[in-house]
């Protein structure tokens, strides 16, 4: 295959799916050829106030999956790398996933990042969610060390991607991790409803085990008949005090598929508040006809002071895999209205 360039922009056409009728997308050199689920997120890896971005795949080889990633090192406000570290790879011990994704947090409370790699694990029966914890990120995204796997019951028996966020959701001071596996229904009837089942484990300890994990899971608002992917990630959007859960479906219908994404304002015991005024929800153009897990993050890319989103999907065409995504600049949720917006967007 002809070489990648590092970044590269491209076009599709979108069939007035939303208020754009052309869509830029930018690709990143994937990391295998066959994938089971991918995620994206922002942080400043290198502490130089400058957002750095993570790109996760697992790569479903034959025999022991793995995760696989890399990062674009301080972006600019246009959301363009300064470089682009090379593939890191962290074997799972699974042979099955039905889904992945990443958070990045300061789970040991000193002042360095960690990484999280999930791993929704499909063995014979219930699936679970199986994640590590690479403690102490160097300026180069290398963690020190690795945790062992930390497993936590999943949400039922398939699924077709999975979603995790760190944020503190009860406000206490102590970092939450919330995990999501976005669940098909009704594995064999291809027109089932999926939908996110997601839990929250509280209070996480300085080596990243929840004081308590519900018996049950919760569900999402918004589904769609059938995803390649999907994640979430969690924010404060409008500067008060409650969080923001942002769920990002990528739903494939007939044809090119596309982003549908949920915002829906959370209490503190991460129960979606019922007030119509603090539920969103849009559909986006995606970038392709096939993909094998999608993302969505949340940061500040244009340093301005207001949230940005990315859309990702890890597109699945014949030979290497690629990470397709669009940048969505300053994110808007008026008052009274059931949709977002956004002022500008790479996707123009």
């Amino acid at each position: 295959m002809k070489p990648q360039p590092a970044v590269e922009t491209k076009k599709i056409a979108t069939g007035g799916v939303s208020t754009f009728s052309l869509a830029n997308y930018r690709t990143l050199a994937g990391v295998g050829t066959e994938g089971a689920g991918a995620d994206i997120k922002i942080a400043d890896i290198n502490k130089n106030g400058i957002p750095d971005i993570l790109f996760m795949a697992i790569d479903n080889a034959n025999g022991e999956n793995s995760f696989r990633y890399k990062f674009l090192m301080d972006v600019s406000t246009n959301g363009v790398p300064t470089t682009v570290t090379n593939t890191k790879i962290k074997m799972n011990g699974m042979n099955e996933n039905d889904g992945a994704a990443a958070a990045l947090g300061d789970i040991d409370r000193n002042g360095t990042l960690d990484l999280v790699l999930m791993g929704y694990d499909d063995p014979a029966g219930p699936n679970n969610f199986r994640y590590f914890i690479g403690w102490n990120l160097n300026s180069n995204g290398d963690p020190v060390s690795w945790s062992g796997p930390i497993q936590v019951a999943g949400c039922g028996d398939a699924g077709v991607d999975a979603g995790m966020a760190l944020a503190d959701v009860d406000k206490n001071g102590t970092l939450d991790l919330v995990l999501m596996a976005i669940d098909p229904g009704n594995p064999s009837d291809p027109y089932a409803p999926y939908h996110g089942r997601y839990k929250i484990g509280f209070n996480l300890s300085t080596t990243g085990i929840a004081s308590s994990w519900p018996a049950t899971y919760k569900i999402f608002p918004g589904s769609g008949t059938f995803a390649n992917g999907g994640s979430l990630d969690v924010s404060n959007l409008r500067n008060d005090s409650r969080l923001y859960f942002v769920v990002s479906y990528y739903d494939d219908p007939s044809g090119d598929n596309n982003f549908r994404t949920n915002i829906v304002k959370m209490d503190i015991l991460g129960n979606p508040i019922s007030d119509p005024e603090n539920y969103y929800a849009e559909t986006w153009p995606g970038v392709g006809a096939l993909a094998q897990g999608a993302g969505v993050a949340i940061g500040d890319i244009d340093r301005n002071g207001t949230k940005d989103f990315i859309q990702m999907a890890y597109d699945n065409p014949v030979g290497d895999n690629t990470f397709r995504y669009y940048f969505q600049f300053n994110i808007q949720l008026p008052l009274g209205a059931p949709y977002y917006s956004f002022l500008s967007c790479t996707c123009n």
